[in-house]
């Protein structure tokens, strides 16, 4: 918490009833900074503390993305849009979130696309709480089916399908997440549709017809050494 250094002096009248005791017949304000004499008296305490603080320290947003499914592939990069809300308390313009040890630099109020593999993760070390978001996975016909879970200052949000060429939200249609003091995290899956494999792949077909050729010389070969012995 950061108090106000705000100061006034007041000047309280007292004056005398006829029956000798006293009344407060006036006061006068003044603002000591300006001299000036203000409608009324303000003071504003600031309390500032970073998203995920009482959660862990160095993560106050976590993006991250995961593949499921026997035939997903784990290096395919999927495409990501997030935007930052500032909060009141934030002193600055940008904010850098980093993935492994790159930094990613965000500029509130902007959208900012970028990507991320199966395990890979955007976090935000250090983000004013108060902070809003809108984390965005970019739809592309792929054969995923994305699917996005939200921990929202530390509550675990309903879980949101997407369907596959389709964007998916962190958050419902014109809203925002909030960034609060707990756990803070987007975590965007998508699962891969395998494929049971059955019949012959016809690309393989002159291979298997001619190992089978061969398969059959061998036999007859033995067979007709067998008769001359």
């Amino acid at each position: 918490m950061t108090y106000s250094t705000k100061e006034y002096r007041l000047r309280v009248y007292v004056a005398n009833n006829t029956d000798k005791s006293t009344y407060i017949k006036s006061i006068t304000v003044v603002d000591t900074e300006t001299g000036e004499k203000p409608d009324k008296l303000s003071f504003k305490n600031t309390y500032e503390k970073n998203g995920g603080e009482d959660f862990k320290e160095n993560q106050a947003l976590v993006v991250e993305k995961q593949t499921v499914g026997e035939l997903a592939d784990k290096t395919k990069n999927f495409t990501f849009r997030l935007t930052l809300r500032k909060a009141k308390t934030a002193k600055d313009e940008t904010i850098i979130g980093k993935i492994g040890n790159k930094e990613v630099k965000f500029t509130y109020g902007e959208e900012k696309e970028f990507q991320l593999r199966d395990g890979e993760q955007l976090v935000f070390e250090k983000l004013p709480a108060g902070t809003r978001y809108n984390a965005v996975e970019v739809g592309e016909t792929d054969g995923y089916t994305p699917k996005v879970k939200v921990i929202e200052d530390g509550k675990q949000n309903a879980d949101k399908a997407g369907t596959d060429a389709g964007d998916l939200s962190s958050a419902a249609t014109g809203q925002t997440n909030l960034v609060g003091e707990k756990e803070n995290r987007v975590t965007f899956v998508n699962t891969y549709k395998d494929v049971a494999v059955t019949g012959i792949i016809t690309n393989n077909m002159p291979f298997i017809v001619l190992a089978g050729l061969l398969a059959s010389a061998i036999i007859v070969l033995a067979v007709a050494k067998k008769k001359n012995v």
